[in-house]
């Protein structure tokens, strides 16, 4: 929330600047900002992966073993079992964290690609 707070400041900031005078600290912060928006998406999207996959290999590995053996211990079925409910939640969850996340790391680099674009515009015209 914290990078969220300095990106509107940053950005309201701008609004009260002379058109195409964004100061060069304030532009890499606003970069600065994304860059490890980006960041947390990247490894919410391992977590998310590392997640399902452990969740199908363990439905794979039930599969497998109560096919060939019809009979697993009660102690290592009731843990793998649990392990197997628990992560669907889990990976679920993640999943819907990683799209919000993601989606929201889009509109802010959207929101300072346009506000960038609108400063060399306005830089253009005022050259003319």
């Amino acid at each position: 929330m914290n990078d969220e707070k300095k990106l509107k400041k940053a950005l309201l900031e701008q609004e009260g600047l002379q058109a195409g005078s964004l100061p060069d600290q304030q532009r890499k912060e606003i970069e600065m900002i994304l860059e490890q928006e980006l960041k947390r998406v990247r490894r919410m999207r391992w977590v998310t992966v590392t997640l399902w996959l452990l969740w199908a290999s363990l439905y794979v590995v039930f599969g497998v073993v109560g096919m060939k053996s019809r009979r697993i211990e009660s102690e290592w079925a009731a843990i793998l079992g649990f392990v197997w409910i628990a992560l669907l939640p889990m990976a679920i969850a993640s999943s819907i964290s990683l799209y919000v996340r993601w989606r929201a790391a889009n509109q802010r680099e959207l929101r300072m690609r346009l506000t960038l674009l609108e400063e060399q515009l306005n830089r253009l015209a005022g050259k003319s």
